[in-house]
């Protein structure tokens, strides 16, 4: 299971890092440092979500893990249309709306995180 999950973070990582070369190599010497960096961030989170689930496998239950990747999947769109917007020469005032929604996953992921963990603390000190 981890060693699929982080394959699949590596392989999106690999194809968005494709993807911003290709569009950079089309985009006339024009370069978004967004779009520059968006396979990191999948690579990054990824990496560390791998290593939670490694670490607590019992904290990081199916709803923390599918909140923390749909956090990741809108920080990448996030990076993505950013670039590219900023590439183009224009701009979204929409945007910030990725920024408040992936801020709002990863928060719920987290607080989903820390109460399955206090849970499982509670359950150990009553036995």
């Amino acid at each position: 299971m981890i060693k699929k999950q982080f394959l699949l973070y590596l392989t999106s990582s690999v194809v968005l890092y494709l993807f911003q070369l290709a569009y950079h190599h089309f985009s006339h010497g024009v370069s978004s440092p967004s779009l520059s960096y968006a396979w990191m961030i999948p690579m990054i989170g990824g990496c560390l979500l791998t290593f939670l689930t490694r670490i607590t496998p019992s904290n990081t239950t199916r709803v923390v893990r599918n909140l923390a990747n749909s956090s990741l999947a809108v920080f990448t769109s996030w990076a993505l249309l950013t670039g590219i917007l900023a590439i183009a020469g224009s701009d979204s005032p929409y945007l910030d709306l990725y920024l408040y929604v992936g801020n709002g996953l990863l928060l719920f992921s987290c607080l989903a995180y820390l109460h399955r963990f206090s849970k499982q603390k509670k359950e150990s000190h009553t036995t």
